[in-house]
């Protein structure tokens, strides 16, 4: 990808179109049964912030929420279909990803040929279904990496003058991408970067390098001013800049764990993807045209997330690794064309067809499983994601919609079934828990908000997961929880995962073996002392 063409292209033909809706068709296919599993509690912060939003409530201030607002619009527009369901984020999850393989056989065709751009829809299609990526949630690189492959698709068009709206486009693009997730900003600078090195190369005229700089720049700053605008006239951008952007420094220093994480996922994508492995090998043996930019494409990505153990973070590197597979195989095919120069569209078929055999059957056990199976599969039983919507029916039932309600644990998603207000904005335990200088006041500033705006109900969560102690945490809010609990509120219930099902008189052992309890306040209360 470093050579702009000025020669006019050819169209796609009839067979080639109906190969790519062919690959977007088999995406569809493989991830249809995955639209009811219950949200996982980053969909649940989604959620309950959008909810807040369309009610004029801000996120941030009210919802502590540490993405950029990206994601709140998307969960929003999902919601004016239906503010109830959790379909209209997974549809539309699954929309952005189809057009995004769109955009990538598209702009590898540009920049290559066609049966190559045919070829990465097919290989990505299953890609974005391995379970250790957690692919079926509505997460914030789902629905990054189409502006992000924009940015791509406006370079595979570049000329190398009078193109200011192309970069005025990329500038557009890229903001969108870095607002989903900031993960995308290395990518999205490496190929401005690229783009702009080339340019001048190819044009000596500054004025030429000077405008398209601008052009993307401006497109950058007047998009991401729009988008932020809510939060920056509610107040200067105060609470965002602390949530998304303050805050989340240093929880990206607690989520470092050195090399372990990317060696665990290595390791996942060579038993899974060995073929794509070896197609990797082999492109940087024959090292073919334009290889140094996919290449670069993908350790950038992969260097951009590798200290993460979050598998959804992983999505990024997907599409350079589908794209360099496609290209190993038109490389494999032109160095043995002798083999194949008779029948040799046939024979290119059947050797596809087996690389996304053998891409596919690791993925195939998932489809046996049912929603509450699946997400038990890709987040292991310590989650209470399946039974957050069971509890929150009881929440519903021992609360008004004028009451709020506290989920003390990391599953706002709770909040969103049971269409229920929180009395703090710390809708996750998370900034309470993990070391930073902010932990001690989120703390206090909980407890001062659970004093000024009693919950008519508390969701307790017993899952490590949920709360993330460390030893170095700060306790007052847990001691204040427990008193809270005793001297006010009684216990209307909790959900075993022994038997998995809810009870509404727990034993001691039930208890103990309890996901999520329940308590209602009393009418008689009592203040606890303050911690």
């Amino acid at each position: 990808m470093s050579n702009a063409r000025q020669l006019p292209r050819e169209k796609f033909s009839t067979a080639q179109w109906l190969a790519i809706f062919g690959g977007l068709l088999f995406f569809l296919l493989l991830r249809w049964h995955s639209f009811t599993m219950p949200f996982e509690r980053d969909e649940g912060e989604y959620a309950y912030s959008a909810w807040l939003m369309q009610q004029n409530i801000m996120p941030y201030e009210n919802s502590f929420l540490q993405k950029p607002p990206m994601i709140i619009y998307t969960y929003m527009l999902g919601q004016l279909f239906d503010g109830d369901s959790i379909l209209p984020p997974r549809i539309l999850a699954t929309l952005s990803l189809v057009l995004t393989l769109l955009l990538t056989g598209l702009l590898v065709s540009r920049e290559f040929n066609r049966w190559t751009g045919i070829v990465s829809v097919w290989l990505m299609a299953p890609m974005l279904t391995l379970p250790v990526l957690s692919p079926f949630a509505a997460n914030t690189e789902v629905f990054m990496l189409l502006p992000l492959l924009g940015v791509l698709f406006c370079y595979s068009h570049r000329t190398w003058s009078n193109d200011g709206l192309l970069w005025f486009v990329a500038g557009v693009c890229s903001a969108l991408a870095i607002l989903f997730k900031p993960i995308s900003i290395t990518v999205c600078a490496f190929v401005f970067l690229v783009w702009f090195f080339e340019s001048r190369r190819r044009n000596q005229h500054q004025t030429v390098h000077a405008r398209s700089a601008l052009f993307a720049i401006g497109g950058f700053v007047i998009s991401s001013l729009v988008l932020l605008s809510p939060f920056l006239l509610h107040d200067s951008g105060k609470t965002f800049w602390e949530c998304a952007v303050e805050y989340n420094w240093y929880f990206a220093q607690f989520a470092t764990e050195g090399f372990g994480p990317a060696m665990f996922f290595l390791k996942e994508f060579f038993n899974n993807w060995w073929i794509l492995i070896l197609l990797l090998i082999f492109f940087l043996i024959r090292r073919p045209a334009k290889w140094w930019f996919s290449s670069s494409l993908l350790l950038i990505s992969l260097l951009t997330i590798y200290k993460s153990a979050a598998g959804h973070y992983y999505f990024i590197v997907v599409p350079f690794l589908a794209i360099i597979s496609a290209l190993s195989l038109n490389s494999f095919f032109e160095q043995f064309k002798k083999y194949f120069s008779q029948h040799s569209a046939l024979k290119k078929n059947i050797v596809l067809a087996v690389v996304i055999v053998l891409v596919t059957l690791p993925i195939l056990p998932q489809y046996s499983k049912s929603s509450a199976e699946m997400i038990e599969w890709f987040y292991g039983t310590m989650n209470p994601f399946n039974e957050a919507g069971i509890v929150a029916e009881k929440v519903k039932a021992l609360s008004t919609p004028d009451d709020v309600v506290f989920v003390a644990g990391s599953e706002p998603e709770i909040y969103f079934y049971a269409k229920r207000k929180s009395p703090t904005r710390f809708v996750i335990m998370y900034p309470l828990m993990l070391q930073s200088p902010f932990v001690l006041k989120y703390q206090q500033e909980t407890i001062r908000d659970l004093q000024e705006h009693p919950p008519e109900v508390i969701v307790f969560s017993r899952s490590k997961n949920s709360w993330l102690t460390q030893k170095q945490s700060p306790k007052f809010i847990l001691a204040y929880l427990n008193q809270l609990l005793k001297n006010e509120y009684e216990i209307k219930g909790g959900f075993d995962i022994q038997s998995k099902q809810w009870e509404d008189s727990l034993t001691t052992n039930q208890y103990q073996q309890s996901s999520l309890v329940v308590y209602k306040r009393k009418i008689s209360t009592a203040s606890p002392n303050n911690q």
